[in-house]
C-alpha cells in the first residue's frame, strides 16, 4: 500500500481503498472537476447570502435572523462537502505521483473529457 493510501481519518479513506495504479489518474481528473464545479456553484450562488429585511417592523427583522441563520446553515454543509472533494481530489493527485504519474499526466486527464 502506498502512502496516499493509508487512512488519515478523513472521508476519503473509505475511497482509497479503491483506488489502484489504473483508475488512479482518472478518479483524481473526476474528483478535481467535481470540486471546480462545486465551487463555481456556490460562487454563483454567494448573490443569496445577504438575506434582506422586507421592512422595518419587528417581524421582519425576526424572520431575517432566521431565514440567515439557515441560510447560513445551508452554505456551510455545502462548503464542507466542497472541502471533502478537495481533499479527496489532493489526495488521488497524492497517489497518481507515488504511482509514478506525473502533473502533465493528471493535467492532460483533465483536459480530456470522457
Amino acid at each position: 500500500m502506498i502512502e496516499a493510501e493509508m487512512p488519515r481519518g478523513s472521508a476519503s479513506d473509505s475511497l482509497m481503498t479503491q483506488i489502484d495504479v489504473d483508475n488512479v489518474v482518472a478518479a483524481c481528473a473526476l474528483f478535481t472537476r467535481q470540486a471546480e464545479e462545486m465551487q463555481r456553484v456556490l460562487r454563483e450562488a454567494e448573490w443569496v447570502r445577504r438575506m434582506e429585511r422586507c421592512g422595518d417592523d419587528p417581524i421582519s427583522f425576526d424572520a431575517q435572523m432566521i431565514f440567515q441563520a439557515k441560510i447560513d446553515q445551508i452554505f456551510d454543509v455545502h462548503q464542507a462537502h466542497l472541502d471533502e472533494i478537495r481533499e479527496a481530489a489532493n489526495r488521488l493527485r497524492e497517489a497518481a505521483l507515488q504511482y509514478g504519474y506525473t502533473d502533465d499526466d493528471v493535467a492532460d486527464a483533465l483536459t480530456a473529457r470522457t
